[in-house]
């Protein structure tokens, strides 16, 4: 799934560029599936959360940055899959 789709790549839940860097690590192709409303030339705000959401009580020295979304470069991307059929970022 991806939340945003842009020119040079696409924003998903924390966690998703591991998985597609392990992919390619591995060899492993890697399709996104998303809605077509998805794909965007808007600039996409990453929303940052609380941070009591990490860490129950603030340390001093530390911060804690608490992003819900990150950016994945397209290069990670074989393809991407919607009700329009299947296309790369390049296509666009």
């Amino acid at each position: 799934g991806a939340d945003a789709i842009t020119s040079s790549g696409f924003y998903n839940k924390v966690g998703s560029l591991a998985i597609c860097l392990l992919a390619s690590s591995l060899g492993k192709k890697v399709y996104v599936c998303s809605h077509s409303l998805k794909f965007t030339k808007d600039k996409v705000k990453i929303e940052v959360r609380d941070s009591k959401e990490v860490l129950a009580k603030s340390l001093r020295g530390v911060a804690v940055l608490n992003p819900a979304f990150e950016f994945i470069p397209k290069q990670f991307v074989e393809a991407f899959i919607s009700e329009k059929g299947v296309t790369t970022l390049n296509n666009l």
